[in-house]
């Protein structure tokens, strides 16, 4: 009993520690993935990112998917080369806010004096206050398309949500998008290589 026990608790500590959602699927379950070699990303209008994204955030998130993609034996190619499989990325932003309340002081409770007190407070009960502070964070989508290049066909697509916030520092956003691509890649087609110990 105490084992079962354990093991939900566990597994209730693993579900909690991602924050990240993950949506996948194949879209040709016929696929046969061992002929694919080559990959590359499809061609990014800078004039149609959601602000504040820039290129260069584009480029952040295109080297931790690169990375995904190499230990699976894929083989990125040069810009202007056409490879076997391109990947399309898409960007979808939401604004969200949440709310916290701090209450400060005596918070109702009458308090004692020794000596006496020959003034009042302006503030009851008892100088409590309340303050609230709003948080505004963005939540950001990342959507990936995997289309064999050749027939124009989508293979696979997936999303990651609560990966993307432009306003974290260059640091923070890369340990993040690596976490959130160990996630979704746990759903690629093409597992990665078990790790030798």
């Amino acid at each position: 009993m105490k084992k079962i026990l354990l093991l939900c608790v566990v597994a209730i500590g693993l579900m909690s520690c991602s924050s990240y959602k993950v949506a996948s699927f194949v879209v040709d379950k016929t696929a046969d993935y061992s002929k694919y070699k080559t990959f590359g990303y499809a061609k990014v209008d800078p004039d149609k990112l959601p602000k504040p994204f820039t290129m260069s955030h584009v480029i952040v998130i295109q080297q931790s998917i690169t990375k995904e993609m190499i230990k699976r034996g894929f083989t990125l190619v040069p810009d202007g080369t056409t490879p076997d499989l391109s990947i399309n990325l898409g960007i979808m932003l939401t604004i969200d806010k949440d709310a916290t309340a701090t209450t400060t002081g005596y918070g109702g409770a009458m308090p004692y004096y020794w000596g006496s007190r020959g003034y009042t407070w302006g503030a009851y009960p008892w100088m409590a206050t309340t303050q609230i502070n709003v948080n505004t964070y963005v939540n950001g989508t990342l959507l990936f398309d995997l289309v064999d290049q050749t027939k124009n066909t989508m293979l696979w697509h997936g999303s990651v949500t609560k990966v993307l916030d432009a306003t974290n520092s260059t640091d923070k956003r890369e340990q993040n998008l690596d976490k959130a691509m160990d996630a979704l890649f746990a759903k690629f087609p093409v597992p990665a290589p078990a790790v030798k110990k």
